[in-house]
């Protein structure tokens, strides 16, 4: 099989593949309905814009459309981060000033319009065939590389505002969520990274060169599909968000007339620690803060800072080491040593085994089974 047939083959596949799960994303039934929606629309902008690897070996596009299928792919990083975002908040929705998104993509369409998209085909052909020697099409070369590079960073920064909310709010596996997005937005960067080595390399290697080179870029978007597919079925509810109207802890300190501690924050932490040992609340596994506060009579942000400030601690890591030690227990008891680490977990409040297994590494160096291994030797 020459490396053509090869190309083309691959890409038919990806873009089949991408349709099947745009198609799939708009319609299935699922509390995460815009999310998936947002998915499947990159998706399918994924599969317009490559279908050129399959199309352009057999026949010759209108211009007008090539062009087009070619500019839209900068939609991507956008549908990328409201995707995201849409995962981590959960109260997003979309709204008309997101369409301000659509601005890198429309200053092209406006920057071609003129000398392309309102002269005729040959006229069009000429310009292409000059491309590069336009100034527009400068600024518009500087337009593609900037918006990727700033969409990701952003992306980041929201990542890294979400986990620091997450740890000091929620002791579930909302972590596992931020993990996945942030490892999804690092594939992201090296896409990136791949298309912008093609594009360098478009005029250094002749054409069956760089044909393995386009072939490089649909094996790694196939392996990025699979990826995605297989992360919703083996979490297929990992998508809890994030309320974002909850203050952080930096921001509690500043407003904090007494950020330091006294005898009546000493006495309601004493009461904080007696409730969670004698009460148990840890055992839920959709243990929140602010559900806390609700069984302490005591408002949110007060708990916020007694927990996550004076006691040096992310709540995230406060309940989880009442779950471990009583997970611990369990494991050490010889008249439960016919449970499992799987019916343990969800014994002591977790609800993953990879965030159980994650937190008791992190809290006693050994995984469950070594541990229970190690004790009972």
């Amino acid at each position: 099989m020459d490396i053509i047939t090869l190309l083309s083959t691959a890409t038919l596949i990806l873009m089949s593949f991408c349709i099947l799960l745009t198609f799939f994303l708009w319609t299935v039934n699922s509390q995460n309905r815009l999310s998936n929606r947002l998915l499947g629309s990159m998706l399918l902008i994924i599969s317009i814009s490559i279908s050129v690897f399959w199309y352009g070996f057999y026949f010759d596009p209108h211009l007008g459309w090539d062009r087009v299928r070619d500019d839209i792919n900068i939609i991507t990083s956008p549908l990328l981060f409201l995707y995201i975002v849409s995962c981590i908040r959960s109260d997003f929705k979309l709204k008309w000033i997101h369409l301000l998104h659509l601005i890198p993509f429309a200053l092209i369409m406006l920057l071609m319009t003129p000398r392309f998209y309102l002269v005729d085909e040959a006229q069009r052909a000429v310009f292409l065939n000059n491309y590069y020697s336009y100034p527009e099409v400068k600024i518009i070369s500087v337009i593609r590389w900037l918006t990727p590079i700033l969409y990701i960073a952003w992306t980041y920064m929201e990542l890294y505002r979400s986990r620091q909310l997450m740890l000091e709010n929620y002791s579930d596996d909302r972590l596992l969520l931020l993990k996945w997005l942030w490892q999804l937005n690092t594939l992201n960067l090296v896409i990136f990274l791949f298309s912008s080595i093609k594009s360098f390399l478009r005029f250094q290697l002749d054409g069956n060169s760089f044909h393995f080179v386009r072939l490089g870029i649909v094996m790694v978007l196939i392996s990025f599909l699979v990826w995605i597919v297989m992360k919703a079925l083996y979490h297929p509810k990992l998508f809890r968000g994030i309320d974002f109207a909850i203050p952080s802890v930096s921001k509690l300190l500043a407003q904090s007339e007494e950020p330091t501690i006294d005898q009546e924050k000493q006495a309601k932490l004493d009461r904080i620690l007696q409730y969670m040992q004698q009460e148990q609340p840890y055992l839920d596994a959709s243990l929140s803060l602010q559900k806390l506060a609700r069984q302490l009579s005591l408002p949110s942000h007060e708990l916020s800072l007694l927990i996550n400030h004076h006691l040096g601690k992310h709540f995230f890591d406060f309940v989880n080491e009442y779950r471990i030690r009583a997970a611990q227990q369990i494991l050490i008891d010889p008249t439960q040593k016919a449970k499992t680490v799987l019916e343990i977990l969800y014994e002591v409040g977790f609800n993953s085994k990879s965030s159980f297994n994650t937190a008791f590494k992190k809290h006693t160096d050994m995984t469950p089974t070594e541990y229970r291994k190690g004790k009972r030797g």
